[in-house]
C-alpha cells in the first residue's frame, strides 16, 4: 500500500501533467527548469505554466497547485524524488487515476521534481511562515478625545489625540486580530524599531551577497 497519498484536489492537475506526449512533458520541464527561487512558488508557477496554456488547456492553475503541494512535500520529506515518485506512482494506481502512459510516471515524476530551485523556494515558504503569529495588515485609528471640566453642560477644556494600533494576523491559520493604544511616544518607539530593523535587513543582504547565497524576497 502507497505510503503518500495524492490529496483529491490535486489529482486532476496531475493527471493533466502525467497525460502529456513526450514532447509537451519536455515543455514543461524546460519551463520548470528556469524557475527561479521564489517566496511564492504557487503564483510564480502559475505564471511560467501560463505560457504553456495551449499545452496544459487551461489546466494551468490545478497544475501549479499538484506542483506546489508536490515540492512543499518533498522539501520537508528529506526523501530523494526517485523514491518519492515511486510512492505517488504506486497511490495514483491505487487510487485508480486514469493514465495514458502507466509505465512511464515513475520516470515523468522523477523529471518534475528534480529542481533544486523549486525545492529551495518550498522550504523557504514554509521557514517563512512557520510562526505562531503570522503578520497580515495593520491600520492605524487616530481620534480626537474632549476633555469637559466639571460642567458637562461647557464646551471641552481641553482635548487628548489618541491612536489604536490594530494589527491583523492568522494564529494557527486562523485569522484574529488586536487593538493597542499608542501615545506619540509610542509612535517614535515603533518607527525607530522597524527603520532599525530596516537597516539591519539591508546589512543582511549584502551578508548574503558576499557569501553568493540567493536572497528571497518576502
Amino acid at each position: 500500500m502507497a505510503s503518500l497519498r495524492v490529496p483529491e484536489e490535486h489529482r486532476t492537475g496531475l493527471a493533466r501533467l502525467l497525460n502529456l506526449s513526450s514532447e509537451d512533458t519536455k515543455k514543461v520541464v524546460s519551463t520548470l527548469e528556469n524557475v527561479p527561487i521564489t517566496s511564492a512558488l504557487r503564483q510564480t508557477l502559475v505564471e511560467r505554466l501560463s505560457t504553456l496554456n495551449a499545452i496544459l488547456q487551461d489546466s494551468v492553475n490545478e497544475a501549479a497547485d499538484a506542483l506546489t503541494g508536490l515540492y512543499i512535500v518533498l522539501a520537508h520529506s528529506n526523501e530523494p524524488p526517485s523514491e518519492m515518485a515511486n510512492e505517488i506512482a504506486d497511490s495514483l494506481k491505487e487510487i485508480g487515476i486514469e493514465l495514458k502512459f502507466p509505465d512511464e510516471v515513475p520516470q515523468r515524476l522523477i523529471q518534475l521534481l528534480s529542481f533544486d530551485s523549486l525545492v529551495v523556494s518550498a522550504k523557504a515558504e514554509g521557514f517563512m511562515y512557520e510562526y505562531e503569529n503570522v503578520f497580515s495588515t495593520a491600520r492605524v485609528h487616530t481620534d480626537i478625545r474632549p476633555i469637559f471640566g466639571l460642567d458637562a453642560h461647557e464646551a471641552p477644556k481641553a482635548g487628548v489625540i489618541t491612536h489604536t494600533l490594530n494589527i491583523h494576523y492568522f494564529h494557527e491559520g486562523q485569522h484574529k486580530e488586536i487593538n493597542i493604544a499608542l501615545d506619540e511616544l509610542d509612535i517614535g518607539v515603533i518607527i525607530d524599531a522597524l527603520e532599525r530593523a530596516d537597516i539591519k535587513g539591508e546589512s543582511l543582504k549584502s551578508v548574503l551577497e558576499m557569501a553568493r547565497l540567493t536572497y528571497i524576497e518576502p
